[in-house]
């Protein structure tokens, strides 16, 4: 397994004091703050980013939902959430289980970036970690074969979770993990 923790806690450092507008305008600004280039921008749907991080999939998925996002946001707000892979196993080894010792180092230097992570809410799961700030929510999201730093707009967490919290079935432009 291949982890950039390092790249992690930049990349939460970077969208932690970002001035997020939400808007499709934020990509560039985003690649450029952070190194990254787009590969692709499909206007409806998402965009995917390259990223300069050292993992196996160097990459980071954007999911549009302007339905959501013009209900919910305010107007020109279209980004839902950044997925951004951290770690990863390659090749025949992509199920390889995420060591311990990895798992509790990304947690250790996001909390030496951000400080304490923020109280579960609802039914989150316990391998997520999030840091909520008035303007984006960080979070961690530690699976068994890859670990993704997730960049959320906080309207759409706050719609995610009451969703949750009723027991209602996800919808939008972003996918549960």
């Amino acid at each position: 397994m291949k982890a950039d923790v390092d790249g992690a806690a930049r990349i939460a450092r970077i969208a932690s004091g970002f001035d997020w507008e939400w808007s499709d305008r934020d990509i560039p600004r985003f690649c450029q703050a952070a190194g990254w280039r787009v590969l692709h921008d499909d206007r409806r749907f998402g965009a995917t980013l390259g990223t300069n991080l050292a993992v196996p999939l160097a990459m980071c998925n954007v999911a549009y939902d302007t339905r959501l996002m013009g209900t919910r946001g305010s107007v020109g707000e279209k980004i839902a959430e950044m997925r951004v892979y951290v770690a990863g196993s390659e090749g025949a080894a992509a199920t390889e289980p995420l060591p311990v010792a990895v798992a509790r180092e990304f947690r250790t230097r996001l909390v030496e970036e951000l400080g304490p992570w923020s109280e579960h809410v609802g039914r989150e799961q316990d391998q997520c970690f999030y840091w909520r700030r008035s303007g984006v929510v960080v979070g961690l999201a530690l699976n068994k074969s890859f670990v993704l730093l997730k960049v959320l707009n906080p309207r759409y967490e706050r719609w995610v979770k009451a969703n949750a919290a009723q027991g209602a079935p996800r919808q939008g432009g972003a996918g549960k993990i």
